[in-house]
C-alpha cells in the first residue's frame, strides 16, 4: 500500500484513512481545489484504531510519494459504525490515529464520519454472525450508530455540508457504502478546498 497523488509542488494535503481515501479517487479533484499536491493513502475495510497501527508500522517508502504534508485529514470511522466497535472504541481509535498522523504533520484535521446505509451486506455469514455480536454487545442492538459514533469525537470537517443523509441520496452511493465515482470526485474537492 502506498500513498497516491495528483498536483503539483510540495503536498499540501495527505489524506489517511479507510477505503473512501483508496485508490487515489479524491486525489484530482482536490489537488484541483486546493491549487496544490493532494495526496491519499487508504486501508480498505480497517477500523480507525487498525489504520493508526499500520500507519505506524508503514515502511517510509509507502509515504514517500507524499513528501512532508502541510495537512493531514483523517477519513474513518465507516468502518468502526459497520463492524460495532462501540462508541468509546471508537474514540480512543481516533484518538490514537490522530496521534499517529502527528508524528507526520501538525495539522491534523479529522472528517466527520460518512453515512452510509445503516444496514450493510455482510460478504460472509461469519462476518454477518460477527457483526451481530458486537452489535448486540457494543452497540445495544441498534443497528444506526453513526450520530451516536460522531458525538464521540471532535471533528475539524463537516461531513453534512457535503451530504446530508444517507436517506434521500442513495442514487449517490454505488452499495449503499461508498460513493460512486463522481461522488467521490465531488468529496476530493469539497476536502480540498476545506484544507486550503
Amino acid at each position: 500500500m502506498v500513498a497516491t497523488c495528483a498536483g503539483s509542488g510540495p503536498t499540501a494535503v495527505l489524506v489517511i484513512g479507510d477505503s473512501w481515501a483508496s485508490m487515489g479517487a479524491l486525489d484530482r479533484s482536490g489537488a484541483a481545489a486546493v491549487g496544490a499536491r493532494f495526496c491519499s493513502i487508504g486501508f480498505r475495510g480497517r477500523t480507525s484504531r487498525q489504520i493508526a497501527d499500520t500507519i505506524r508500522t508503514l515502511p517510509p517508502t509507502a509515504l514517500a510519494a507524499a513528501g512532508a504534508p502541510r495537512t493531514i485529514i483523517l477519513l474513518a470511522g465507516v468502518n468502526d459504525v459497520m463492524q460495532h466497535v462501540g462508541a468509546d472504541r471508537y474514540a480512543a481509535g481516533m484518538a490514537d490515529l490522530r496521534a499517529a498522523a502527528r508524528t507526520i504533520s501538525d495539522d491534523v484535521r479529522v472528517v466527520e464520519i460518512p453515512w452510509t446505509t445503516p444496514t450493510p451486506r455482510a460478504r460472509t455469514p461469519l462476518s454477518w454472525a460477527k457483526r451481530l455480536a458486537h452489535r448486540l454487545w457494543n452497540d445495544q442492538g441498534r443497528t444506526d450508530v453513526t450520530t451516536r459514533y460522531r458525538q464521540a469525537v471532535r471533528t475539524d470537517i463537516d461531513f453534512d455540508a457535503f451530504l446530508p443523509s444517507y436517506a434521500g441520496h442513495e442514487d449517490r452511493y454505488v452499495d449503499g457504502v461508498h460513493l460512486t465515482p463522481a461522488e467521490h470526485d465531488r468529496f476530493g474537492a469539497y476536502l480540498g478546498a476545506a484544507a486550503r
